[in-house]
């Protein structure tokens, strides 16, 4: 990336909450986090925060990092492509 820029990354987080949530809700996982964690983690609602943060963390990374975003819709865009790519 050629430069950082935190508004980008807050909106490639909105954009995988926004996602994640709608997944959630729909009881979809996410590809091999979810049986890890479920493994590790007995108490559901830590699971649940622990999923977020994790998936939330490498999810921002990932999809700025390869997608380079230059405005917020595309920033906003990457999100959400990273929550669908990694969801079941």
């Amino acid at each position: 990336m050629s430069s950082y820029s935190l508004p980008l990354w807050v909106y490639a987080a909105i954009g995988i909450v926004i996602l994640w949530g709608k997944m959630k809700h729909k009881q979809r996982s996410v590809y091999a986090l979810t049986e890890v964690l479920e493994k590790l983690v007995p108490h559901e609602k830590a699971r649940f925060f622990i999923e977020l943060a994790v998936f939330l963390s490498f999810g921002c990374v990932v999809s700025v990092g390869l997608t380079e975003p230059t405005t917020p819709g595309q920033a906003f865009a990457a999100g959400l492509g990273w929550t669908s790519l990694t969801s079941r």
